[in-house]
Parts: structure tokens; sequence; C-alpha cells
């Protein structure tokens, strides 16, 4: 495998175009995979540069993409915090991946000698801040915010059989950093009322964290409608979306259980009141006590129930 600057180097993109010299413009034709976007520039005299990007049926990993990006970016002096650079804005419109609405974007960018830094990227149900290093060793650090992300669409773009599964939307945080051929995952997200494989949740709590493709889930459960709760763990591959439910529905094995010392908690049943942020949960407690009578040796234990109502 090449080095990225190498790759970088090796990559060749015909294209044709014409210059206007009076008009201060630049029209190209950039041709991927035979097949042609075209790319419109124009200088304003106030230092203020304008362009469009009209990308047809691109082959990506997420599919096929068309979109049309637009932009304007200027130079700024030293006086910004990010240093001296191109300062500008960049969205998005009429995306469409595999010929069906893929969402648009805007975004507040900011590029020096070295680096990318992306002030603010939002979407309809994801917000994005951070930078990007441009040249080696490419490191990165991007800190996502999710509020209401439907990832089904993007489930039967990947997944080669009818799935059982409908995912509920995902809210939460990501943090993803490291550099291009080293990349570290942590984030913490929850969804509610769906079906994991045929399988019938009220709400789902992922932690993970690892480096991609692999992460391992830890600290996570999933409540049934019936108020049931089962911990998941497990390591989840990203690399794997084809089957990413059913790695999920693999994880979910047993019972919550909480340990401190002697003592252990199984949450069984977790129900929350429909309106309103009252809940109800349904514990077993065991816990080991010594005798009081150290010279005896034995041990006695307690084995209860517990019924919590929280308000």
């Amino acid at each position: 495998m090449c080095r990225p600057a190498d790759c970088l180097a090796a990559a060749t993109l015909p294209f044709k175009g014409q210059i206007d010299f009076d008009q201060q413009s630049l029209l190209l034709e950039v041709f991927v995979q035979d097949n042609p976007s075209t790319l419109i520039v124009q200088m304003g005299q106030d230092g203020l540069t304008k362009f469009t990007l009209n990308v047809k049926n691109q082959e990506t990993s997420l599919g096929n993409v068309s979109t049309f990006l637009e932009g304007q970016f200027q130079l700024s002096n030293g006086q910004l915090a990010e240093g001296p650079g191109l300062t500008g804005t960049l969205q998005s419109r009429y995306t469409l991946i595999n010929h069906k609405p893929g969402g648009d974007f805007e975004a507040s960018l900011h590029l020096t000698r070295d680096r990318l830094i992306i002030r603010s990227l939002t979407s309809k149900d994801i917000q994005i801040q951070g930078d990007i290093r441009i040249n080696a060793p490419y490191d990165l650090d991007l800190r996502l915010g999710i509020t209401a992300l439907n990832i089904n669409p993007l489930l039967k773009v990947v997944q080669e059989d009818e799935s059982r599964t409908v995912f509920g939307p995902f809210e939460g945080n990501l943090r993803i950093t490291g550099i291009a051929q080293r990349i570290e995952i942590k984030g913490r997200l929850l969804t509610f009322n769906g079906v994991i494989d045929g399988v019938d949740y009220q709400d789902m709590l992922l932690n993970f964290e690892g480096l991609y493709p692999l992460v391992r889930i830890e600290d996570s459960h999933i409540i049934q409608p019936d108020g049931t709760i089962f911990k998941i763990a497990g390591n989840l591959d990203l690399s794997r979306m084809t089957d990413f439910d059913q790695q999920l529905q693999r994880f979910i094995s047993k019972p919550l259980i909480h340990q401190n010392g002697q003592e252990l908690e199984w949450t069984l049943k977790r129900l929350h009141q429909n309106g309103s942020n009252a809940t109800s949960e349904l514990k077993y407690l065991y816990r080991k006590e010594k005798s009081s009578h150290p010279s005896s040796g034995q041990e006695g234990v307690i084995f209860g129930l517990e019924r919590q109502h929280r308000f």
C-alpha cells in the first residue's frame, strides 16, 4: 500500500475548460471515472472568490453520489485566532445517494498552510467541529453532535439482504481523533423505539471506544417494551455494516448486573411512565455478610427483591 502522499501524487484527473481573464473566471470539466464534474470559479475585485462544483453520478464508498456544491472564500489576515489562511463557507444542495435524497450540509471553514479547520458543519441531524491536518501525518480531531439521526436509509444501501431491523432515531456524541492509519473513536449514543433483527426495544444505550474499525461496547444496555433490561457488551466491527444489526443482537446476552464488593445487583426491569420522566425498576439483590462471630468462620447470605419508583 502506498503512503498517503505517494497515493495523492500518483492520482491524475483529466480535465478541460477555459479561462476568461476579463471576467476573472475559470470553467473546468473534471473527469472522474469518465463522469464529468463541472467546476466554476469567479474571482471578485474585493478578494472574494466564489465557486460552484456540480457532481453527477460519482461512485463512492457511500454509493452513487450526485450533489451541487457552492461556496466562497477569501484570504484572511493574521488577526484571526486560527492564523492567516483562506476563510470561507461551503454548502451542498440537491444531494442524492443512489438516486435518493441524501441530505445537505452547510459549513464554515478556515484553511491554513497545514490544516483544515471546521468551525462548524451542520446538516439536519449532525453537527461537526474540529480540524484535519492536510499533510503528513494527516492527524485529525473531530467532535460530532447527533440529534434524531436516522441511519436506516444507510443500512438499506449497504445491507444485501432484507433486514428485520428498524432503528429508532439516534442522539448523542462522538469524538474522532488520531492519524490516517490509526483512527480512534469514542462515543455515547442513545436510540428509542426500534427493532433489532426482529427484537423490539424501548431504548438502547451504547458506550463505545476503540481503534477503527473495531470498537469495544461496554457499560451499555437495551430495554425491551415490557421493561426487561439486558447488558450489551462486545467488539463491534464498523467495517462490516452489512451485518451491523446482527452484531448488536449477538451482544445482548445477560441481565444488567452491578457488583460492589460482596454485593451483586440485577436490574431485571425498568419501565418508563408515558408522558413523564418517572421510572419504575425491579431489582434482585444478593449480598454476602460475615458472621458477627469471627471465630465461627461462617458467612451469611442475603437475597432480596427491591422495587424502586423514581420521579
